[in-house]
């Protein structure tokens, strides 16, 4: 069974990954994991398709990549 410094550091990488793809979808643009079943159920329902959003910030995608590498060396410290 884990231990509770290996149940924290789970949680710390999935929140950080989280965190990086919440900074790196538009505003107003469906996160890249939910698109999938938005397009199936508006395919069943005859709807139109989503916008693009706005263009992300290279600020944003800069701080994305580095939560991304912290929870890379949180996984494998």
């Amino acid at each position: 069974m884990a231990n509770g410094r290996e149940l924290v550091l789970v949680v710390a990488v999935m929140g950080l990954v989280l965190a990086a793809a919440a900074l790196c979808t538009p505003k107003g643009r469906t996160p890249l994991a939910l698109r999938g079943i938005q397009k199936i159920l508006r395919r069943d329902s005859g709807g139109k398709s989503e916008n693009k959003g706005e263009p992300v910030p290279a600020w944003r995608k800069w701080l994305a990549f580095l939560m991304v590498v912290a929870a890379f060396l949180l996984a494998f410290a």
